[in-house]
């Protein structure tokens, strides 16, 4: 697996990240391209994944926001059709740790149907903290909760990031998951975990799970010495390959 980050970083500016990555699974190969600009008030992603079976995935989002009114259109392409969804929010009254929270409607239509589905979105925004939830019948399930504590270029910094997924159509009973977490104290990466799987859409059964973890800790503060431990397990269809 290879791995391209780049990523600049300006709370008060603009803000972006830039991710490819490229991974050989067995005979198949992936080829993935992400993008995201942040501005005060403007959201922008873009994404694309190659696969070798020729199915192309292609991914644009664009949301905007006011101090009364949250506005979103995005765009998913398969190469045989594209999905398209419109968000229309108000502010709400925020609670807990946020100090910004929207909630409305999204209505998803497909190049297939011109009949929209309706459903609900709710997000809320803070500081070093985000989360959405949306739920469409019969479409799409999805979830992203986000926190940070400090800069990651800061000597002490920690992040937690949980994204779920699940398609509720009846042709499509796939589900993906991803959660991630960082800590860094005085400087050094003491705990690094990635976790991430991956749900056949014809079946609904597991096609993978990936567990990569990096533990850190100091054995001997005086003389700096410290002991490492980096772990990968892949499950694939009741296989699992596991390696320290």
């Amino acid at each position: 697996m290879n791995t391209l980050l780049t990523a600049q970083y300006n709370p008060q500016l603009v803000s972006q990240i830039s991710v490819s990555t490229s991974t050989k699974f067995y005979t198949q190969e992936f080829q993935n391209s992400l993008y995201a600009l942040f501005k005060q008030h403007q959201v922008t992603i873009r994404g694309v994944l190659n696969t070798t079976n020729n199915k192309d995935y292609k991914y644009e989002m664009d949301i905007g926001f006011d101090d009364d009114l949250l506005t979103g259109h995005t765009e998913r392409t398969d190469g045989q059709q594209t999905t398209v969804s419109d968000i229309d929010a108000k502010k709400c009254t925020a609670t807990g740790q946020y100090v910004r929270c929207y909630k409305g409607d999204i209505t998803i239509r497909t190049s297939n149907s011109g009949a929209g589905r309706k459903g609900t979105f709710d997000v809320s925004l803070g500081r070093g903290t985000a989360k959405f939830d949306v739920k469409v019948p019969e479409q799409i399930e999805l979830k992203f909760d986000h926190t940070h504590t400090g800069r990651i270029r800061d000597e002490d910094f920690s992040s937690k990031t949980i994204i779920e997924g699940k398609s509720l159509r009846s042709d499509n009973k796939g589900s993906f998951s991803y959660s991630g977490s960082v800590d860094k104290e005085d400087g050094k990466w003491n705990n690094v975990q990635v976790r991430s799987s991956l749900s056949d859409k014809k079946t609904g059964q597991k096609l993978f799970a990936t567990d990569v973890h990096l533990n850190q800790k100091i054995t001997n503060k005086l003389s700096g010495q410290f002991q490492r431990q980096i772990g990968f397990n892949l499950e694939r269809s009741g296989k699992q390959d596991q390696e320290e």
